[in-house]
């Protein structure tokens, strides 16, 4: 899951269609900045185009990010500021080349699934010290005659810097310090993408309908040109 969520994510924020300003559907359903880091680079559009389930027709909510070409805080442009703007900023749409996202999204998941593995194991010894006759995070108090044990779990002493210290207990902290120490952080999954020699955008072909397009476009500026 952990290596299917990060891709996903790259995947969409990379194939993200550039804006010069917020898009819209219609004046009531607006782009609006996405939640947390992105909020500065991109906008996040609720669609309910996508159907789900047998036949009934049921719309599910899915999430559009398009990148911001200016950022999201800057203010509106329009007519010949806006064009200037356009011109003054190089504009790479890496949508147009499906097979370098792929092969990114692919470097991305090999690297989070080298991270799950790591997961996986270090949560397996935190589970199996759980019922160690000398287990650190459980302790068993005989009760009523040794007729029975009571078992209870370790709480997080006093003075450690965490959130809501006492309520955690000690296996609880173990085991997620056994997630959080090898989840693959920003900069890893960056230095993964930029240390694959592999992946340089001038070495993948561009979609044919956009290049298609683009010719189009480029006759039409020769026309006036020469006019």
């Amino acid at each position: 899951r952990v290596s299917t969520f990060f891709t996903a994510e790259i995947t969409k924020m990379l194939s993200a269609p550039i804006r010069a300003c917020a898009p819209n559907v219609d004046e009531s359903v607006q782009a609006v900045p996405a939640q947390g880091p992105l909020s500065a680079r991109f906008w996040a559009l609720d669609d309910w185009s996508t159907t789900c389930g047998e036949g009934a027709g049921l719309k599910a909510k899915a999430q559009l990010l398009f990148r911001s070409l200016f950022g999201t805080s800057t203010r509106a442009m329009e007519g010949i500021e806006l064009h200037q703007q356009v011109i003054a900023q190089p504009i790479v749409q890496l949508g147009q080349f499906p097979a370098f996202v792929d092969a990114v999204s692919q470097t991305v998941q090999a690297e989070c699934l080298r991270a799950s593995e790591k997961i996986r194991a270090a949560a397996a010894k935190v589970t199996e010290q759980l019922t160690d006759d000398a287990s650190h995070y459980v302790c068993c108090a005989p009760t009523n005659g040794c007729k029975k044990i009571y078992v209870h779990f370790h709480r997080s002493p006093h003075g450690v810097s965490s959130c809501r210290v006492g309520l955690h207990t000690v296996f609880e902290h173990a085991l997620l310090t056994a997630f959080v120490r090898y989840l693959p952080t920003p900069a890893k999954l960056k230095a993964a993408v930029g240390n694959n020699k592999q992946l340089r955008l001038s070495t993948f072909e561009e979609d044919a309908a956009a290049t298609n397009e683009r010719c189009k476009l480029n006759e039409r500026i020769e026309r006036v040109r020469d006019v």
